[in-house]
């Protein structure tokens, strides 16, 4: 089964997922309430509502419906936030995001992780 992603403002260049695009964060709330997915990619400031949001609306859904959280971040240092927010992986934005980098975010949640935080698709 191919995994379902919600992305935020525009189509990822990546092959092996069903991407469903939101125009902005109002966007993507609302397309997530009708048809959860597996993995949201979040551009961090896109307005009206902007990533930082929407990674706090969805970050604090519980663990059954949470999806992998992808947040597309301006530098290093908006890594902790948005790690605090739930996003499980940080991609630095210019950086293309791959399958490889994209596939273990749609993975079952395991429920210990000795993995070390991600950014840009390679451990940090």
């Amino acid at each position: 089964m191919v995994p379902r992603v919600l992305v935020l403002q525009r189509r990822l260049d990546v092959d092996g997922v069903d991407q469903v695009v939101a125009a902005d964060g109002d966007d993507a709330l609302a397309r997530f309430a009708q048809q959860p997915c597996a993995a949201v990619v979040v551009d961090l400031r896109l307005p009206p509502l902007d990533g930082w949001c929407v990674l706090a609306a969805l970050g604090v859904l519980p663990d059954a419906r949470r999806p992998r959280l992808v947040a597309v971040i301006g530098d290093r240092a908006e890594m902790p936030r948005a790690r605090g927010l739930g996003a499980e992986l940080c991609v630095l934005a210019g950086t293309p995001l791959h399958a490889r980098a994209l596939h273990p975010a749609c993975r079952p949640r395991r429920a210990t992780s000795s993995r070390p935080p991600m950014t840009s698709g390679v451990p940090a």
